[in-house]
């Protein structure tokens, strides 16, 4: 009986991004051949959507691509890892929370008018994560939410323009907890 040849599929940018974040940052490929044979019983991918892929990637300045002793590298710039954050975003969620502790996370951001595309996109992941919005700027939930927080100020780049509060009440919190069914 003939075994069955796995389907290769086409490499995309964010493969290759991803693929490299998970390998430290950097990858040496030892030549075009040797990577090749390397590639053909391990990889999933195209050698050509891979190498199609790294050369978009160096055109947009998201990877490095040099010639060593060994064999040629590609490595993830700055602005590269700036990229593999933004692919986590989508993936970002908040975790199931028990039982309330009776304290309000309140999310306060000042983005300026020159970033509105930034502020409009804070304000969309927030609404995402289930944050409910007070003010034009001020979000509250009731959970414990400071790894978001400061993941989206690093992706979104306003790194001082976003605030967390832990407040133990909120004036009138009756509508807020009927909001968020407490």
């Amino acid at each position: 009986m003939k075994e069955r040849t796995k389907r290769k599929i086409r490499a995309t940018v964010r493969t290759v991004l991803e693929l490299l974040d998970r390998t430290a940052g950097a990858m040496l490929v030892l030549s075009k051949g040797e990577s090749l044979r390397r590639l053909k019983n391990l990889s999933y991918y195209h050698w050509s959507s891979m190498e199609e892929s790294v050369g978009r990637l160096r055109r947009r300045g998201l990877v490095e691509v040099r010639e060593t002793g060994e064999g040629t590298e590609v490595k993830v710039t700055d602005k590269g890892k700036t990229e593999i954050l933004k692919y986590r975003l989508g993936d970002l969620k908040l975790k199931s929370q028990g039982k309330w502790d009776r304290k309000w996370r309140l999310v306060l951001f000042d983005v300026s008018e020159k970033e509105r595309n930034k502020r409009n996109d804070l304000r969309i992941w927030l609404m995402r994560l289930g944050l409910k919005q007070l003010q034009k700027s001020v979000w509250v939930y009731p959970f414990p939410l400071e790894r978001e927080v400061k993941f989206l100020r690093e992706v979104l780049r306003v790194p001082h323009a976003v605030k967390l509060i832990t407040a133990e009440s909120v004036e009138n919190d009756e509508e807020l907890r009927e909001m968020f069914d407490l």
